[in-house]
Order: C-alpha cells, then sequence, then structure tokens
C-alpha cells in the first residue's frame, strides 16, 4: 500500500512537474510575442514612413518633369518665334 502511494505521489510531482514546464514555455512564447509584436509596429512605423519619402520624392520629381516639359516648350516657341523673325528680315 505504501509503495502504492509513494508511486502515485511521484506520478503526481512529475506531472506537476510537466505543468510547470508547459507554463513557463507558454510564459517564454508570450514574452516572444509581445517582443514581435512590438518589433512589427517598429517595422510597420519605419514602412509608413519610408512610403511617405517615396510618395514626397516622386512628387517632387513629377514636378520637375513637368517644369523641365514647360521649359522645352517654351525654348522651343522662342526658337521658332526667333526663325520667323530672322526669315521675315530676309
Amino acid at each position: 500500500m505504501n509503495l502504492e502511494r509513494s508511486k502515485n505521489s511521484v506520478e503526481v510531482v512529475a506531472k506537476d512537474e510537466d505543468i510547470r514546464k508547459l507554463r513557463f514555455q507558454l510564459l517564454l512564447q508570450e514574452d516572444e510575442n509581445d517582443e514581435l509584436h512590438g518589433q512589427l509596429t517598429e517595422e510597420e512605423a519605419r514602412s509608413d514612413g519610408l512610403e511617405q519619402a517615396l510618395d514626397e520624392a516622386l512628387a517632387q520629381l513629377e514636378q520637375v518633369r513637368t517644369d523641365k516639359e514647360n521649359e522645352m516648350r517654351t525654348h522651343a516657341r522662342e526658337s521658332a518665334n526667333i526663325k520667323v523673325g530672322f526669315l521675315w528680315n530676309l
């Protein structure tokens, strides 16, 4: 009978230890999960900043392109006017 109780006690202690190990693993995984969520939040903020910077750079590039196109049209018009004026003077 004592042997049976001792065996039972050992099994209970072993199961309790297994439960403690599982709880510890769960806590470690929850901590890692929290860290990963923090990293994700940081990376999302960084990504948003990069996206905004890209949008601003693209807008500036579009403005420069438009300005250069207008400048080229103006030069072409001026050249055409100079040629017409030259031809009128001949």
